[in-house]
């Protein structure tokens, strides 16, 4: 009697994912919770007492910069959550649907932020960061489109960290280190103090974040290559003549 070939049970499909990817993705978005509550909805009530310090500056754009914040929130929320599933790589047709909003509202938002800069009152320096920002967060952005339509999937992940990490140090961490910078009275009080406070947190809220990120990304790269995988390998002996 010819015997049935037994199998191993069916053991569900490995989730994939890197644990600190996914751990940032949670970061992020409880750490834009706050932001959004407590410093980007208050823009929305046309209150000029709400723009602070930033009347001078924004009251007068204070339409351009609403729609910037509004289309720049998107990506902030959507960011974590594409995160999410493409790691865990579930979801994956409302991955791609909130990939296409995602990137309309960076296209969007950026073009605001140009917009800003080169209209801005604040001196060269305030607008030239502001505008270096908003080149490297539409250029990453795009890469992460161009990565996609070749289907290179590694790629396609590591411009859209890129992507997230300054769509989140272009927010949150500006006004982080405005507020810190403020409550330490570094470059003193008044306006000329803000405005230097300002200037150097529009450019250091996205170029340190993203040569963190990049080190952080070429780091594991590196770690895993096969040329330092190799310098493990026994060596052969030469044959002796």
């Amino acid at each position: 009697m010819e015997r049935t070939p037994s199998f191993p049970p069916a053991t569900p499909a490995k989730k994939r994912g890197s644990t600190g990817l996914l751990v940032f993705a949670v970061f992020g978005f409880l750490a834009t919770l706050p932001f959004l509550f407590r410093v980007a909805f208050p823009y929305f009530n046309m209150d000029r007492a709400h723009f602070g310090a930033y009347g001078d500056f924004f009251w007068p754009r204070r339409f351009e910069l609403i729609a910037h914040i509004a289309t720049g929130t998107i990506p902030l929320l959507i960011g974590p959550l594409q995160m999410w599933f493409g790691e865990r790589m579930q979801r994956m047709g409302l991955h791609r649907v909130l990939g296409r909003i995602y990137v309309g509202s960076i296209a969007v938002s950026c073009s605001l932020a140009m917009y800003l800069s080169i209209t801005s009152p604040n001196g060269g320096a305030y607008a030239m960061g502001l505008f270096g920002g908003a080149i490297a967060w539409g250029l990453t952005t795009g890469m992460a489109v161009v990565a996609i339509l070749y289907q290179n999937i590694q790629q396609h992940r590591e411009w859209m960290i890129r992507s997230y990490v300054l769509t989140f140090s272009g927010f949150v961490v500006f006004r982080v280190l405005v507020a810190g910078l403020e409550a330490l009275s570094v470059w003193g009080i008044g306006r000329d103090g803000h405005i230097q406070r300002v200037t150097f947190a529009v450019w250091a809220s996205w170029a340190f974040p993203i040569l963190l990120m990049e080190v952080a990304l070429q780091w594991k790269r590196l770690a895993t290559s096969s040329p330092s995988l190799a310098l493990n390998q026994p060596q052969h002996e030469q044959p002796q003549y």
